[in-house]
């Protein structure tokens, strides 16, 4: 895993044009895997898949594989399938997926034709902003199993894709267009505003367990959000900077505030949000305070990182 630098805050100016765009809504690629089928032993092949997103966790689409032992048979796999992405987003991460279909033989003797039918497991992979790796499993019948790899382009949704923004200042108007799309996911205790330094998204009530930088799972899921914008940022830099409540000592909060925004900052790069260079990390405790201490309401609200995407 790639970790995000520290550095000191440093003048940037205006950048060019920045483009946001949605989520996509498809998928085409194509890779290699090596099977055995019930009738003839291990095989070679190559497969071709497309896919179609519904919904935020959920594809359809088709996928065949042709392979062959290259002495005495030959087998083509069409088949549909439906996919579900769990403990993931963005159609990005682990995924099970069901096929149907029909299973073409050909052999020295002729062909046949039986119905297919099977369970695939996996994992996609982002590469870049547009490109996916994906490792794959998968049981059925008449095939036994088989193992692979597929890459691919995920085809980008034109119509949902915003407008380009100029460098005269256009923070305002980007702010809007990320709250939408963080309202229309229904991301939770999250704001964005504009600052002096850039577009400002708060993840407020930050829920790292006690005196610890591990990143939860809870968290993780609204950062997956907040990547899925910003992978489509081209050339951005942020300032990522953690806050605490009142508590401990102030040396052990700054600390700890650094720590998680740093847990953060690193999330985001594994995710290829953006690169680990393009991300300055700041932790200030509980000496910058949004609330009142002296509430559990305030605490929350003051346990928080903020991720800025800065002007340049």
């Amino acid at each position: 895993m790639v970790f995000a630098q520290e550095t000191d805050i440093q003048e940037t100016d205006k950048t060019e044009a920045k483009e946001l765009e949605a989520d996509s809504k498809a998928a085409i690629g194509a890779g290699i895997e090596w099977n055995m089928n019930s009738r003839k032993n291990f095989a070679m092949g190559a497969v071709l898949g497309f896919d179609v997103n519904i919904g935020e966790s959920f594809a359809l689409g088709f996928n065949s594989t042709f392979s062959s032992n290259f002495f005495d048979f030959y087998v083509i796999e069409p088949a549909a399938m439906f996919r579900w992405y769990f403990l993931s987003r963005e159609h990005l991460g682990l995924f099970a997926q069901a096929e149907a279909g029909v299973f073409l033989i050909f052999e020295n003797e002729g062909f046949s034709l039986m119905p297919l039918g099977g369970l695939r497991a996996g994992f996609r992979f982002p590469l870049g902003q547009n490109f996916y790796v994906e490792p794959f499993g998968r049981l059925g019948y008449p095939f036994a199993f088989g193992v692979g790899a597929a890459a691919g382009i995920r085809l980008p949704n034109k119509a949902a894709v915003l407008k380009e923004k100029k460098p005269a200042d256009k923070s305002a108007s980007l702010a809007s267009e990320i709250e939408a799309i963080l309202e229309e996911k229904k991301v939770a205790d999250v704001s964005v505003v504009v600052t002096e330094q850039g577009v400002m998204i708060t993840l407020s009530d930050i829920n790292f367990p006690a005196d610890s930088a591990v990143l939860p799972d809870s968290e993780k899921i609204r950062l997956q959000e907040v990547a899925f914008i910003l992978r489509s940022l081209k050339d951005v830099k942020l300032l990522i900077v953690g806050h605490t409540a009142l508590a401990g000592s102030a040396s052990g909060r700054v600390t700890l505030s650094r720590q998680r925004a740093k847990s953060v900052a690193d999330y985001l790069v594994m995710l290829v949000a953006v690169k680990a260079a393009d991300i300055i990390v700041e932790g200030y405790g509980a000496d910058r305070p949004v609330a009142d201490n002296a509430t559990p309401e305030g605490r929350a609200a003051n346990r928080r990182v903020e991720i800025i995407i800065l002007r340049e």
